[in-house]
């Protein structure tokens, strides 16, 4: 498998289809890793990404790891030089990455392997995230109901014929890794669903940083410059009066 025929139009071609969809989940949480101070970034692609890792994270240093050598010479022409970033070029099958980061992102990377390959990778991935480390993933999904599933089955099978072509990828069904990275003890702290459920994203973290509880955020779709936020309702625990859509304060006894 080698994604080098397809690394200068890969952007115009997700544009195509997408549109800024998966751009938008791959930044969702970037706002909860600003912090970050070595990152592992695997299957990077053209650098859309890194890119905006870099302007947010001002103390980062990356290694980024991709198994195309035009993809990563896209990314460095994009990213201009940098003494923050190496780049590699590696299988990412076989991979072992060296050292110990805060961070590792695998954005649109864990579909191009089948369930063993994914749990391997989860492995290694794992071993060298430091504790208190999070990982980043963005990725398609089959999400519930029957329409939005057969929606989502029909273009996977179109993205994994049109690549098994392009790239001579030869795994034609999509893993879900989220029991996976469970098993290796990470917890999913964060998580939003775009385009109807066919992408998800997600922030996930060693035990030591993971929220007691998920916390899942409503996409903004208007515009897509917005930051996700959560859904709040400041009236949420008051009484409402009957037939009225506006919320009314607890009476107040003579005691108060």
């Amino acid at each position: 498998m080698s994604f080098d025929p397809v690394a200068r139009v890969y952007h115009v071609v997700e544009a195509l289809v997408f549109g800024r969809t998966l751009q938008r989940a791959r930044v969702a949480w970037l706002g909860e890793v600003a912090d970050a101070r070595r990152a592992l970034i695997v299957g990077e692609g053209d650098g859309r990404f890194l890119e905006q890792l870099l302007g947010i994270a001002p103390s980062v240093e990356v290694v980024c790891v991709d198994g195309s050598a035009r993809m990563l010479a896209v990314a460095s022409k994009r990213i201009g030089a940098s003494a923050r970033v190496k780049f590699v070029h590696a299988d990412l099958a076989a991979y072992e990455p060296a050292g110990r980061y805060d961070l590792v992102v695998t954005h649109f990377v864990l579909d191009c392997f089948d369930e063993p390959g994914v749990a391997a990778l989860a492995a290694r991935l794992t071993a060298t995230l430091a504790p208190g480390g999070r990982w980043l993933v963005a990725d398609f999904r089959v999400p519930t109901g029957a329409l939005r599933a057969l929606r989502a089955r029909f273009w996977l099978a179109v993205m994994y014929g049109f690549f098994r072509i392009a790239t001579k990828l030869r795994v034609k069904r999509l893993v879900d890794p989220t029991p996976i990275l469970e098993r290796n003890g990470l917890v999913r702290a964060r998580w939003t669903e775009l385009d109807a459920g066919f992408v998800g994203t997600a922030l996930w973290a060693s035990p030591a940083t993971a929220s007691p509880r998920p916390r899942v955020v409503a996409m903004q779709e208007p515009g897509d410059s917005e930051m996700l936020r959560p859904i709040h309702r400041p009236w949420r625990h008051r009484r409402m009066r009957p037939g009225s859509g506006r919320p009314r304060l607890p009476r107040r006894t003579r005691s108060e």
